[in-house]
């Protein structure tokens, strides 16, 4: 099975507690969680687009260095890898790296969130292929 595909978002682990510790607001991190969401992801060679049912579009060429800007304003790079049918985004921000580990299992796409900094709790969505 090919990473590639639409995904549906079915549950949250440790999503809300991951973002509160990293410090996004509170009301933030909750509508981030009922919102929902959506995924596509497109490969495509080296370059990887995923898109966002919120309409975000984050765009990686693998092994390269981007640089998006957060809708409050923040800088953050990106660079994106991909190993079989692991996607793996680091990002860096002004006050530490985060890691977003794209992989199936099954049927279902995991992102796992994890965080360089210590004490912030790993968060995880399960999507569905649709």
């Amino acid at each position: 099975m090919t990473l590639s595909g639409k995904y549906k978002l079915i549950r949250d682990e440790g999503q809300y507690e991951h973002l509160i510790a990293n410090g996004m607001p509170e009301d933030r991190a909750k509508a981030f969680i009922e919102g929902g969401m959506s995924y596509e992801i497109l490969i495509s060679g080296n370059d990887v687009t995923l898109v966002g049912s919120n309409g975000r579009t984050q765009k990686y060429v693998l092994g390269q260095e981007t640089t998006q800007t957060t809708p409050d304003g923040k800088i953050m790079k990106n660079t994106a890898s991909l190993d079989a049918n692991i996607l793996t985004v680091e990002t860096k921000f002004e006050k530490g790296t985060m890691k977003r580990v794209f992989s199936l299992s099954g049927s279902e796409l995991i992102v796992l969130s994890v965080s360089d900094k210590p004490g912030i709790p790993d968060g995880k969505r399960i999507y569905e292929k649709v």
